[in-house]
């Protein structure tokens, strides 16, 4: 029986090796190996095609654009799995030497369609977790069983699926995590049941760079795998049959709701604001900047642009770090701040002069040249400031 193993990778040039030693190092011989490479920026995809003419069982797939979660790889896979079982694992996962060969046991045993191992965590020092209490033996349960205790985590989604059953119920790429989602659902189409195998151990590295670590706007996207997982459980009657866990994933989900619009609403609505208070300002520092430009080439028409151009700057500079402080970005002015500030406007500074000269040397007007600086030099000045007295 061929088992196809799936594994998606987005700069793992520092883990992808051991991955695949673990894969090919199996004692179950009859696998091939889909790897889906998203635009990776390091040596990842030159290691894969190293692996790929190494062994006739690896197949890449180098994406042409990022397209930043695991949903969008699982279906460009999909239609290509030739193994009558698929094995997902992330890019630095990696499995005990016999995993598969007991996850093949355990499905001719059982006949399930779908077989988990036992998926230990992995953790930066070292330590181990297993994600549920091992059993002596492998057992089997029914679809709903595994649905509910999914959502309860109290077994991991990781498997072995039957490929025509994932195939079919198919990958929705509407929510940065609906493979996790899937997972479960995935479980709760196993008409034949689910197996579970302690023997066959399963390495998942929990690291500080996880996709779930920090909460960014694209988090909000999730709510949309909650309602599907919440619907799934009230069409398949799971509430009926787990009202403890139904309830309590139910709760859970709201809360989660809540906090993220709230959370992340927030967020934006921080950024915005900045972003509005910084056209107040840099508006303002502008004009001043621009007008005592004006007024000093027309005071000294034949002195160098660039000496009341660098008046205007120092003199906006000023004022504009008693407003980015109090008014566009609201932080405590402080002496630390203030060199951070002077020296991102040193930065800004030769940014201006560098652009100025350029636009006299092309032609433009001497009242004119500091119009496409400022819309060039401008944007720039807001992100140093901003990295500046925000961090």
């Amino acid at each position: 029986m061929l088992i196809s193993i799936f594994i998606p990778t987005y700069n793992a040039e520092r883990c992808i090796g051991q991955t695949l030693q673990s894969v090919f190092g199996q004692t179950y011989r009859e696998i091939e190996v889909w790897v889906v490479d998203d635009c990776s920026t390091d040596g990842t995809l030159a290691l894969l095609r190293e692996w790929q003419e190494r062994d006739s069982r690896v197949h890449v797939l180098a994406k042409e654009q990022n397209e930043g979660f695991v949903p969008f790889s699982w279906v460009r896979v999909m239609p290509l799995l030739r193994g009558e079982f698929t094995l997902y694992m992330s890019h630095d996962d990696w499995l005990s030497a016999d995993c598969v060969e007991h996850l093949v046991e355990a499905q001719r045993e059982t006949l399930a369609d779908a077989v988990i191992p036992e998926v230990l965590f992995v953790y930066d020092d070292g330590t181990e977790r297993s994600a549920f209490a091992a059993n002596a033996s492998a057992m089997k349960i029914g679809r709903r069983e595994a649905f509910a205790q999914m959502l309860n985590y109290n077994i991991p989604g990781f498997a072995l699926w039957r490929t025509e059953l994932i195939r079919r119920v198919g990958m929705p790429t509407e929510a940065w995590n609906s493979d996790e989602g899937m997972q479960r659902i995935w479980a709760l189409n196993c008409g034949r049941g689910v197996a579970i195998c302690p023997s066959a151990k399963f390495y998942y590295r929990v690291t500080a760079s996880s996709i779930t670590k920090g909460l960014k706007p694209y988090h909000l996207t999730g709510l949309k795998t909650q309602r599907r997982l919440l619907w799934a459980a009230l069409s398949s009657a799971t509430w009926i049959s787990h009202p403890k866990i139904f309830v309590r994933f139910a709760w859970q989900s709201l809360k989660s709701a809540v906090y993220l619009r709230r959370k992340v609403g927030a967020s934006a609505k921080q950024n915005l604001g900045e972003i509005v208070r910084f056209g107040i300002v840099g508006a303002l520092a502008t004009a001043l900047h621009y007008g005592i430009y004006l007024g000093l080439v027309w005071l000294w028409p034949m002195i160098n642009p660039s000496v009341p151009y660098s008046i205007g700057y120092i003199v906006s500079f000023v004022a504009n770090f008693f407003a980015s402080n109090y008014f566009t970005f609201r932080t405590k002015p402080s002496a630390k701040k203030g060199v951070g500030f002077a020296l991102s406007h040193v930065v800004n500074y030769l940014l201006h002069i560098g652009l100025l000269n350029l636009f006299l040397w092309l032609g433009v007007s001497e009242t004119l040249a500091p119009i496409p600086v400022f819309c060039i030099a401008v944007p720039v000045n807001f992100v140093l400031v901003r990295l500046v007295l925000k961090h």
